[in-house]
């Protein structure tokens, strides 16, 4: 997270707070970021041709029938020359969201895909964890073997097989040997 996406998302949410519009400007500051994110675009931006006028056009483009304030945010990017940081934007502001609701995010680590279920149940662990909403994302890594692992905020959880097979390996490797 860069500091000035940082700046322009807690621009953005301050105000977007001030007229009740949290919600809807994350919806469209999410597609019209997603937008800006596709690699077309992105040669484009870097391209030396690319002048302040394209870009303000870009960026009008990109907003047409979007809220306001996403519209100006991104006026103001383009006239500033800003325009490569609408890839972050969207998590930035997302990530305030969260953190001015008192909500943490969190991370699963499995071994194998996890069903609906399973993963309601982890999301459920996950709160009463941390007495309080968590928004977990959720990935595979074979090199687990089995089980998996769970961040939340700092404090990581680690239930996997491999985790548990170096635990074994180091208590083997640091056990006194006996003679017969």
């Amino acid at each position: 997270m860069s500091p000035l996406a940082r700046r322009y998302a807690g621009a953005l949410l301050q105000v977007a707070e001030e007229q009740g519009a949290v919600d809807a400007v994350a919806q469209d500051l999410r597609v019209v970021c997603d937008g800006f994110a596709a690699e077309d675009v992105q040669m484009a931006l870097r391209s030396p041709a690319c002048g302040s006028t394209q870009r303000s056009a870009l960026a009008s483009t990109a907003t047409d029938g979007r809220h306001t304030l996403v519209g100006n945010l991104f006026q103001a990017l383009a006239r500033r020359q800003r325009l490569a940081l609408a890839t972050e934007l969207a998590d930035v502001y997302e990530a305030l969201i969260r953190q001015s609701r008192g909500e943490i995010d969190g991370e699963v680590v499995s071994a194998k895909d996890l069903d609906e279920s399973q993963r309601q149940s982890l999301q459920d662990k996950a709160n009463a964890l941390a007495g309080r909403t968590v928004h977990l994302s959720f990935r595979q890594d074979p090199s687990l073997i089995g089980g998996l692992t769970l961040r939340v905020g700092n404090t990581l959880y680690d239930a996997s097989v491999a985790s548990s097979l170096e635990s074994l390996r180091t208590r083997m490797l640091s056990a006194p040997l006996q003679s017969v």
